[in-house]
């Protein structure tokens, strides 16, 4: 089972959190701090996964400046796990075409869309990327489409005060 999902970059900056264990605000927050300590203190040349203190094993993979990273449970499969991350970083780059940090930190809900298609409740939903774009961008175009209407909605509402 995947515990959280988290994403941040060299500068230990937040991208991207999601917690599928329950933990309070403060365990999350130190769980964080502890975890970019230990991979930006890491060398570059060693495991891409280790135990953590909760007993759990922490798996990530660096892309550019963003670090991904999956707590998973210690008789988990690591190397799937680095799948799963890889995975994700080809889904965010097919949505996006190139993905880069600017997109997560400016689409963060987006990025947020596109992992709740493909991980749930700390299991994989779906591991097809069609599918999962599909789904993606269904829901864009039912957002679009509800913006439209709200739009109109608002323009005709307006048209009618100034008429009085």
């Amino acid at each position: 089972m995947i515990h959280y999902f988290l994403c941040f970059n060299s500068k230990s900056q937040i991208r991207l959190q999601k917690w599928y264990s329950n933990y309070n605000e403060i365990k999350k927050k130190q769980i964080i701090k502890d975890v970019m300590k230990e991979i930006l203190d890491r060398k570059t040349n060693v495991c891409l996964f280790f135990e953590e203190c909760e007993e759990l094993t922490i798996v990530y993979r660096k892309y550019a400046a963003l670090y991904f990273v999956l707590a998973i449970d210690p008789n988990d499969n690591a190397l799937l796990a680095m799948d799963i991350i890889q995975r994700y970083v080809e889904l965010l780059d097919k949505y996006f075409k190139n993905v880069c940090e600017l997109n997560i930190i400016f689409d963060f809900h987006k990025a947020y869309y596109v992992l709740d298609e493909f991980i749930l409740n700390g299991e994989i939903q779906e591991y097809d990327k069609d599918l999962i774009i599909n789904a993606v961008r269904e829901y864009d175009q039912l957002q679009k489409k509800e913006n439209e209407e709200q739009n109109e909605v608002a323009q005709s509402t307006s048209s009618a005060r100034k008429s009085y």
